[in-house]
């Protein structure tokens, strides 16, 4: 691995990084954002950065060019608000094309955090979609229509706090039994456009014993009083041929030292014994159980053990 511990890849955000994050046009998905900083004066001198480990941070990807010598004018790298890791992509805006060529054979495959970076010639077409990105999370809003969605900010900043959501019991979970590969975001956004949603957190596929495969969303409401209100209203609610299955976030049992798991490897929806954290806000839970079941793997801790959440 390089060596990206030094004091120096930590640095102040600068005017730009803050007006990644505001002041913007009303930018709705990945797309437009590109196209607004990626011009076609400056499209020869930039590379697109993919298979990035998800912990990684535009810090690092800056580092990791100009450990090589390169001038680097602009990363762009979008961040989930829930978990605080990357997309596993970042497009990168270098001083002239000669130096983005350089770049492409230099730095094609380089390690980063266990993984290798693969680094090759940006081209405007990688990015094409024309619809919201509803993972950024909306406000409240009267019209169902995700094409009027009032978006929040998105987020090229690495979020903190990023545990906020599970410990104020602000994260709820969204379970269907019938085509999980059809429950989209569109379909959450029309149940659920009347609530001030920060963030969708992720969508997992999984299949139980004897249960046709299924899909769970995790969204974070801005309010612990809309993620109750949404619990009691939505579960067990049919829409568009949808059995809804809604439930606080839990920490499954086997990130808490339980002895037993009444559910599929100790999944979000698993048996819980009397006393348990059914319904409570986690306050008390320490950060690496939170880590261990929100981030996995991607832990930024096992790399950088003087990181904070």
């Amino acid at each position: 691995m390089r060596p990206l511990l030094g004091p120096s890849w930590r640095r102040a955000q600068s005017s730009l990084a803050a007006t990644l994050n505001g002041n913007l046009p009303a930018l709705t998905n990945f797309d437009q954002v590109i196209h607004h900083f990626i011009t076609p004066k400056t499209i020869s001198k930039s590379v697109f950065c993919s298979q990035i480990s998800k912990c990684a941070t535009d810090d690092d990807i800056r580092e990791l060019f100009e450990e090589d010598g390169f001038h680097v004018e602009l990363v762009l790298m979008p961040f989930c608000k829930s978990s605080g890791l990357n997309y596993a992509w970042a497009v990168v805006t270098l001083a002239n094309e000669k130096a983005a060529q350089a770049a492409t054979q230099v730095l094609n495959n380089a390690p980063l955090f266990g993984r290798r970076v693969e680094v090759r010639a940006f081209e405007l077409n990688t990015f094409t979609s024309s619809t919201p990105y509803l993972h950024w999370g909306w406000a409240a809003s009267k019209d169902s229509r995700s094409e009027n969605v009032i978006l929040k900010a998105h987020s090229f900043q690495r979020p903190t706090n990023i545990f906020q959501a599970v410990r104020e019991g602000r994260r709820v979970g969204f379970d269907t039994l019938e085509a999980p590969s059809s429950f989209t975001t569109t379909i959450l956004y029309k149940l659920l456009h009347n609530y001030n949603v920060m963030c969708v957190a992720k969508k997992i596929l999984y299949t139980r014993k004897s249960v046709q495969r299924r899909c769970c969303i995790f969204v974070d409401f801005a309010t612990r009083e809309e993620a109750d209100q949404v619990v009691q209203i939505f579960n067990g609610a049919k829409h568009e041929g949808f059995t809804l299955e809604v439930s606080k976030y839990q920490i499954p049992l086997r990130h808490l030292g339980a002895s037993w798991d009444g559910g599929i490897k100790g999944g979000h929806r698993s048996g819980r014994d009397q006393g348990s954290a059914v319904d409570t806000n986690y306050e008390y839970v320490q950060e690496e159980l939170l880590a261990k079941a929100i981030l996995g793997k991607d832990d930024r801790k096992r790399w950088v053990p003087s990181h904070t959440y």
